[in-house]
C-alpha cells in the first residue's frame, strides 16, 4: 500500500485511529504489575510445563497441579477437560519474552487490543457507516469487564478477537477460499473454549432459516462437516 493511500485511510478512519491508541494505554499500561490470580496461575503453570513436556502436564517434577479432585487430568497427569489453544499461546508468549507476569498476559491483550478495531471495520463494511462501527468500538473500549477480561491470562480475550474473525468471514462467505476462512476460527473458538462454538451454531442456523444469507447457507453446508472433524475428536 502507498504511504499517500495510508494517509487517505487514516483521514477517513480517524476515530478508529484514536480508539485503538487509547485502547493500547488502557491495556497495556502495567500490564505485568499485579500477580496472577488463581486461573491465570494454573494457565501460566501449564504453559510452563508445555516448555518441559510439550503438553499441559499437572505434575514437572516437584509440583503438582490440581483441581476438581483430579477429574480434568488423564492417568498421564495431563490437562484433558479444557481445549489447549490458551495453554500453548501463554507458552509461546514465554519462549519469546520469559517467564514473568508481563509475557503471560500479553499475548491475550494483544488479541484483546486488535478486537477494537476489528469490531469497527466490521461494521463498517456491514453498514457503510462509521458512526455504527466507531460507537461499537468506543462502547467496546471504554467498557471495564472488557479491559478486565483482556488483560487476563485466559483464553476470555482470544474468544472475543476469533469471534470478531468468525463473524466477518462470515458475512464474507461466497467461495471456497471464504469458507475456510471461516472454519479456522470456528475451530480455534472450540479449542479455546468449547462454549465457543455457540456463535457457530447461531450463524449456521441463521443461514439456514433467513433468506437473505441463501449465499452462506450454500457454504455453511461444507464448513459444518470441517469444523465437526476438527472438533469432534
Amino acid at each position: 500500500m502507498k504511504f499517500s493511500n495510508v494517509l487517505i485511510a487514516l483521514r477517513d478512519h480517524w476515530g478508529i485511529t484514536v480508539l485503538t491508541a487509547l485502547g493500547t494505554v488502557l491495556i497495556f499500561t502495567n500490564l505485568g504489575r499485579d500477580y496472577l490470580w488463581e486461573d491465570e496461575g494454573d494457565t501460566a503453570a501449564l504453559a510452563v510445563n508445555i516448555l518441559k513436556f510439550g503438553v499441559p502436564k499437572a505434575w514437572d517434577g516437584s509440583a503438582f497441579l490440581d483441581s476438581d479432585h483430579g477429574a480434568r487430568l488423564n492417568k498421564d497427569l495431563v490437562m484433558v477437560t479444557h481445549p489447549w489453544v490458551q495453554y500453548y499461546v501463554a507458552a509461546a508468549s514465554f519462549l519469546v519474552f520469559g517467564q514473568n507476569t508481563f509475557a503471560a498476559r500479553f499475548p491475550f491483550a494483544v488479541a484483546g487490543w486488535m478486537s477494537i478495531p476489528l469490531v469497527y471495520f466490521f461494521l463498517w463494511r456491514f453498514t457503510r457507516s462509521r458512526l455504527i462501527g466507531f460507537s461499537a468500538a468506543a462502547l467496546l473500549t471504554f467498557s471495564v469487564q472488557f479491559l478486565f477480561h483482556v488483560r487476563q491470562c485466559r483464553y476470555c480475550a482470544l474468544n472475543l478477537a476469533l469471534i470478531c474473525w468468525l463473524f466477518w468471514a462470515f458475512f464474507k462467505m461466497k467461495s471456497a477460499r471464504d469458507c475456510a476462512l471461516f472454519v479456522i476460527p470456528a475451530v480455534l473458538l472450540f479449542h479455546s473454549h468449547p462454549y465457543g462454538l455457540a456463535p457457530v451454531v447461531a450463524l449456521g442456523g441463521l443461514s439456514l432459516v433467513y433468506a437473505p444469507l441463501k449465499t452462506q447457507r450454500r457454504w455453511i453446508w461444507f464448513a459444518g462437516p470441517a469444523i465437526a472433524l476438527l472438533t469432534l475428536p
